[in-house]
């Protein structure tokens, strides 16, 4: 099942708790990660965060 799939059969209470969705939405506002990230990151650390192809989780130690 494809994930939109996935989250309408959930329901949107559901969704709401699904860090996809939620960012979905946020970007959609003109919340964009990549520019939040770019300027609450070090270099270092938003370079690491990019080459894990934007990692919606927490990526590990």
């Amino acid at each position: 099942m494809v994930e939109r799939e996935q989250m309408m059969a959930d329901g949107f209470a559901i969704a709401c708790t699904r860090r996809a969705f939620q960012r979905h939405c946020l970007e959609w506002r003109g919340y964009l990660m990549r520019e939040f990230m770019r300027t609450h990151l070090s270099v270092a650390a938003f370079d690491l965060w990019e080459a894990h192809g934007e990692f919606n989780g927490d990526l590990s130690a």
